[in-house]
């Protein structure tokens, strides 16, 4: 491998994650990221590696700098936050994410369930009830809405878009 093509220890690294070598994974697409630091694919695959394996103040570090603009990335910073006990910034990095991508029903989903977590229920079911306008079959939305006070007469699983 050239240890100065950073797409090579990419694509490294996710045969290594894909054959549950998670250290070797890690160390691969953080070289990936350090030969080109703004390609945010890498820091998406590097982040959400990390992520999985739990560990939340890496992915703040790997997305701190520079501030991440794409909706996926946004909402992985926001679910670290969220998994630090920073729920009034994941809220905000949330709804930045949602604001991008209006019609991402896992980024919804999750704004949701911070929205939830922070007491502001009411605001959590129609972020939910737009899931469902855009998902009418969501299983996530409406688990969610069920456990906080059920689905609203008139919804149910045909399209209302």
């Amino acid at each position: 491998i050239d240890s100065s093509y950073a797409v090579a220890w990419s694509h490294l690294g996710i045969v290594r994650l894909q054959r549950g070598r998670n250290t070797e994974a890690i160390a691969a697409m953080r070289q990936a990221q350090h030969l080109d630091p703004d390609n945010e694919d890498y820091r998406f695959n590097l982040a959400s590696t990390l992520a999985r394996n739990g560990d939340h103040a890496g992915v703040l570090a790997v997305l701190r700098t520079p501030p991440p603009e794409r909706a996926d990335l946004l909402a992985l910073q926001g679910m670290s936050l969220r998994a630090q006990g920073h729920t009034t910034e994941a809220v905000a990095l949330l709804r930045q994410a949602a604001d991008k991508a209006p019609r991402d029903v896992d980024v919804l989903n999750n704004l949701g369930v911070v929205l939830a977590e922070s007491g502001d229920v009411a605001a959590a079911r129609e972020i939910w009830l737009r899931v469902l306008k855009i998902s009418p079959t969501n299983a996530t939305a409406r688990s969610n809405l069920q456990a906080r006070g059920g689905i609203p007469a008139g919804v149910d699983g045909d399209s209302q878009r």
